[in-house]
């Protein structure tokens, strides 16, 4: 199988989004803060209070998360990602070719395939990623198809 696309700024803010949001690490990180801060802030405030700011600091952090990732990918515009791509299912390896570069991944090496609203990604590593915008499949039943595929190769 083989997929032809091109990624937008949404494309990968979004990847960036979701992997950052489903990420353990920094879920937990964001929920001590806002922990120290409910501790803090008891002090001044009935416990109601205290939860309410608690989660308005959890919200406010992802926000300027959110934010200072999209300033950030607007400041790097990498033209090796947002530039042609084309993906192939091979017997060996999973195939990732540009104009300016030609990738191969070995089935072995490969992490996972999640499907998510507005993209598939095969995490390559455990935090890189072939994204795969939804508008690059002709059908749902495409997109499943590959997924389906990528999944088969990894058990083997």
């Amino acid at each position: 199988m083989k997929i032809e696309y091109e990624n937008k700024f949404s494309d990968i803010f979004f990847f960036h989004a979701f992997n950052h949001f489903e990420s353990i690490v920094t879920q937990g990180f964001y929920v001590l803060i806002c922990f120290l801060f409910f501790k803090s802030s008891l002090d001044d405030s009935s416990v109601p209070e205290a939860l309410v700011f608690a989660g308005v600091v959890y919200v406010l952090m992802w926000l300027a998360h959110f934010v200072f990732n999209a300033l950030y990918l607007c400041s790097k515009k990498d033209k090796s990602t947002y530039t042609k791509h084309v993906v192939e299912v091979q017997d060996q390896s999973l195939l990732d070719q540009t104009k300016y570069s030609k990738s191969f991944f070995y089935w072995d090496g490969i992490v996972r395939v999640v499907r998510r609203p507005g993209y598939v990604a095969i995490f390559v590593t455990s935090h890189t990623a072939c994204v795969i915008p939804m508008r690059a499949f002709s059908s749902k039943e495409q997109c499943s198809g590959l997924v389906k595929l990528i999944n088969q190769k990894l058990k083997k």
